[in-house]
C-alpha cells in the first residue's frame, strides 16, 4: 500500500476539512479572548445580526451598544480615546459603514431604524456628538465628521477651527456622496441632494438642499419615500 506524504496529506479532503475545522475553533477561542479583554476596560453590548464587523479599541471607560434589532454587516467600528460612546438603536442597518471615535468623550448615536449604505465614513473627535435621527436614510459615499482633524492657528496663536457637534433630525435623506461637516443642523424631514457639502448651523424643517456649499432650494415638502410611488 502507498504510503501518503506530508504534501499527499494536506490535500486529503479529511485533513483539509479538520484543518478548516481547527482554524474556526482558533478564530474563536481568539475572539473570545480578545471580547473579554475589551469587556474589562469597557462596557460593549452587543446584540442583532452581525457578519464580517472589525471592532478595535485603545482606551477603557468606552461604550458600544448594538440594540436587539441592528444588522450590521463588514463594518468597522474604531475608538481611540477614553469614555467614549458608540450607540445604534432598534432596527438601523449598516452595511460596510466605518464608524469612528476619536479622543476623550467623543459620542456617534444612531437612532431607530436608520439606513446607511456602503462606504459611508461616520467620525467623531474632540469630545463631539454626531446624533443621526430616527428612519434617516444614509447613502453611498457619505461622510459626516464634526472636526477637521487638524488645526488652524491664526497670527495670535489661537486655533480658529475647532470641532463641533452634529445634530440630524427624523427621517432624513442624504443622497450620495454628501459631506456633512461640524457644526451641522439638519431638521425632520428633510433631503440633502448628491455631493452636497453641508454647513449649516440653523435647522429648518421640510427642505431640500442642494450644491456647496448646500444652499436650500426648497422649503414646503410634505415628506420624502424610499419608493418610487
Amino acid at each position: 500500500m502507498k504510503r501518503l506524504s506530508y504534501r499527499g496529506m494536506s490535500r486529503c479532503k479529511l485533513f483539509v476539512s479538520e484543518n478548516k475545522i481547527f482554524n474556526c475553533f482558533r478564530k474563536l477561542i481568539y475572539f473570545f479572548m480578545l471580547n473579554k479583554f475589551y469587556k474589562r476596560k469597557n462596557h460593549i453590548s452587543i446584540k442583532g445580526f452581525h457578519s464580517g464587523n472589525k471592532v478595535k479599541i485603545r482606551g477603557k471607560g468606552n461604550t458600544i451598544i448594538l440594540s436587539k434589532y441592528t444588522v450590521l454587516k463588514k463594518c468597522n467600528i474604531r475608538i481611540i480615546g477614553n469614555n467614549c460612546k458608540i450607540i445604534i438603536d432598534d432596527g438601523s442597518i449598516l452595511n460596510k459603514v466605518s464608524l469612528s471615535c476619536r479622543d476623550d468623550n467623543s459620542v456617534i448615536w444612531i437612532k431607530n431604524n436608520a439606513d446607511i449604505g456602503p462606504n459611508t465614513k461616520i467620525i467623531s473627535m474632540e469630545g463631539n456628538n454626531i446624533v443621526i435621527g430616527e428612519n434617516s436614510l444614509i447613502s453611498y459615499d457619505v461622510e459626516i465628521r464634526n472636526s477637521d482633524s487638524h488645526s488652524i492657528i491664526n497670527a495670535d496663536g489661537i486655533r480658529i477651527n475647532k470641532g463641533n457637534h452634529i445634530e440630524i433630525g427624523n427621517n432624513v435623506w442624504i443622497a450620495g456622496g454628501a459631506i456633512i461637516l461640524k457644526g451641522s443642523n439638519i431638521g425632520n424631514n428633510c433631503v440633502i441632494g448628491a455631493h452636497s457639502v453641508y454647513t449649516l448651523k440653523e435647522a429648518k424643517n421640510n427642505s431640500i438642499f442642494v450644491g456647496n456649499p448646500a444652499k436650500i432650494i426648497k422649503d414646503d415638502i410634505k415628506e420624502w419615500n424610499k419608493d418610487r410611488l
